[in-house]
């Protein structure tokens, strides 16, 4: 019963996909959008996400985007300090999972939402 919840929420919708879609429905359709927003034109994602910032009008937009942005960096903390704890206590033999030290060390610079992390660079720039 269990696994099959877990596996549910697995095929499910994720985080990312409900993010894209809201800007695909709203600062995406603001600029005149023929096409639909796809998760692997990067420049395309990070156009709508630039917008949300640029426009006073997705103010609330900008706000969720602001708390996403909070929540990928809470999780590369996380898997910083996991890395650590994990090279201290076990060093360089398998995990639980089955999984290497140098698994973990290619997850470390992974983001859920890598365009935000550019989107502000530039902002800020």
């Amino acid at each position: 019963m269990e696994y099959q919840a877990v596996k549910n929420r697995l095929d499910g919708t994720t985080l990312r996909a409900e993010f894209l879609g809201l800007l695909e429905r709203n600062a995406f359709a603001a600029i005149g959008a023929t096409t639909p927003l796809r998760d692997s034109d990067q420049a395309q994602v990070a156009g709508a996400i630039n917008r949300l910032y640029r426009d006073p009008q997705f103010k609330e937009l900008a706000n969720i985007a602001d708390a996403l942005y909070a929540y990928d960096e809470a999780f590369a903390t996380f898997r910083w300090e996991h890395f650590q704890l994990v090279q201290r206590i076990i060093g360089s033999t398998s995990g639980t999972g089955g999984t290497s030290l140098a698994y973990l060390q290619r997850k470390l610079l992974r983001r859920f939402f890598p365009e935000l992390v550019a989107s502000r660079a530039d902002i800020l720039s």
